[in-house]
C-alpha cells in the first residue's frame, strides 16, 4: 500500500470527504459497516451531480505555496 492510499484510507475512516480506492483495501471496513460505498454510476447521468461547487481554503497569515498560486 502507498503512503497516499493509506493517507486517504485513514481520512476516509475519519470520515474526512469521499474517495476511490482499491476494493481490497476497503472489504473490510465495507462489510464491518465503517465505510459505505456510494453508488457513483448514477451520478454520471445527472448533470446537476457533475456541477458539485469546489472551496478553497488558506489562512490569511500564511503565503500560498507554488501549488496553491
Amino acid at each position: 500500500m502507498t503512503t497516499e492510499l493509506a493517507a486517504m484510507h485513514a481520512l476516509l475512516l475519519a470520515g474526512i470527504g469521499w474517495g476511490s480506492l482499491p476494493d481490497l483495501m476497503v472489504e473490510d471496513d465495507l462489510a464491518a459497516g465503517r465505510l459505505v460505498r456510494l453508488p457513483v454510476r448514477d451520478w454520471i447521468g445527472n448533470e446537476a451531480l457533475r456541477r458539485l461547487p469546489l472551496v478553497a481554503a488558506y489562512r490569511w497569515d500564511c503565503p500560498l505555496g507554488p501549488a496553491g498560486r
